[in-house]
């Protein structure tokens, strides 16, 4: 009722979130404003940031950590694919962080801190660009549970990584066989 009543138009940036506002009986016009991303700053030459720890084969999830963006189903499924011996490592660049979500995120971490798990980098810090990161690994992941923007898997995908998403969520409008690995998913209502 709130979008119908105040607002003349809507913009999204994702056909899945356009659909998704119609479908919940939005009558007020909605067009689509896409993402794009400054070429100059996202690119494979991009030289790649030092990151300490970094392993033969590296995973990169750069953006906010919320229970939607399935941040605690990549770590876990991070641990049950690979063990400490594994020479892969998952970087976590945190873009930000609301206060109460520490509480949650502090719970997720405490999975990596077992000696038997793989590698996991947690970065919690802010950097002007996160361009470097992405092409200090080797493929994005972005297990999102329900998500209608990700500008971090443009972003991803501009440096030359392919990306890991999930299936039928918003990035579909930029993901493709070519850039992206698909993962499925279940809807729930």
């Amino acid at each position: 009722d709130r979008l119908n009543n105040y607002f003349d138009l809507v913009l999204v940036s994702a056909n899945f979130v356009r659909e998704i506002l119609i479908k919940n009986g939005l009558t007020t016009p909605v067009e689509l404003l896409p993402w794009g991303v400054d070429r100059s700053e996202f690119n494979p030459e991009v030289k790649p940031r030092e990151i300490k720890g970094l392993k033969g084969f590296n995973f990169i999830y750069a953006g906010v950590f919320t229970e939607r963006k399935g941040i605690d189903i990549l770590v876990e499924a991070f641990i049950n694919e690979f063990s400490a011996d594994a020479d892969v490592s998952l970087v976590l660049k945190e873009a930000m962080r609301w206060r109460h979500f520490e509480p949650w995120i502090e719970k997720v971490m405490m999975r990596a801190k077992n000696k038997s798990a793989p590698k996991i980098i947690h970065i919690n810090k802010a950097d002007r660009s996160i361009a470097g990161y992405f092409t200090a690994c080797d493929v994005g992941v972005f297990p999102f549970r329900g998500e209608g923007f990700g500008l971090p898997i443009l972003e991803c995908i501009a440096s030359g990584r392919k990306v890991l998403v999930t299936k039928g969520t918003g990035p579909v409008d930029f993901c493709n066989e070519k850039n992206s690995l698909f993962i499925k998913a279940h809807k729930h209502s």
